[in-house]
Parts: C-alpha cells; structure tokens; sequence
C-alpha cells in the first residue's frame, strides 16, 4: 500500500508541475506512472473485487492516461485550463495538509 501511496504522490506533483510549469509536459513520463499506479492498485485490489470492477478500473485509467486526453489537458490554450487550475489548486492544498 505504501508504494502505491508513493505513486500515487508522484503522479499529484507531476500534474502539478506539468500544469504550473510551461513546456514541461512529458506524456510518456506521465502514462508510464499512471500504469505503474494501476497495476499497484489493481494488486492491492483484486482479490476483493468482481473481474467487472477490476474492469472499471481499467475503463477510468485507460481514459485518464489516454494520449489525447493528455495533451489536450495539458496544451496552454487548453479549454480545460480553467478547470484544471481548480484540480491543481485542491491537489496543492492536499499535498501542504499532507493528505496526499
């Protein structure tokens, strides 16, 4: 469970340092944690889950780590941009309480 907390930390501080930080978006960086973090999840899972929930999982992953899902997000003129910010900022807050 530690390494998946671990992960799943790199990942926060990732999209933010991507969303913050101009021309720092490495996709490949980014897909490669998401799949680490979905196989630790799915490890840490799946002997308390249906073959149809571990599904689910792979349903939302494989959008959030979906190509051009992530280079739409993460583009300067992305019209997700304001949305974003508001993830960001609530991914922030949770890191400074230590929530994540």
């Amino acid at each position: 469970m530690f390494k998946l907390h671990t992960k799943f930390a790199t990942i926060v501080k990732t999209v933010i340092s991507f969303f913050e930080v101009d021309f720092s978006f490495d996709k490949n960086f980014l897909v490669k944690n998401i799949e680490e973090c979905r196989t630790l999840l799915k490890q840490l899972v799946e002997k308390h889950l249906t073959d149809k929930s571990l599904q689910r999982i792979d349903y939302v992953l494989n959008f959030f780590s979906g190509t051009q899902f992530l280079e739409d997000v993460f583009k300067k003129d992305s019209p997700y941009r304001t949305t974003m910010q508001v993830i960001v900022d609530d991914m922030n807050k949770a890191l400074e309480a230590g929530k994540i």
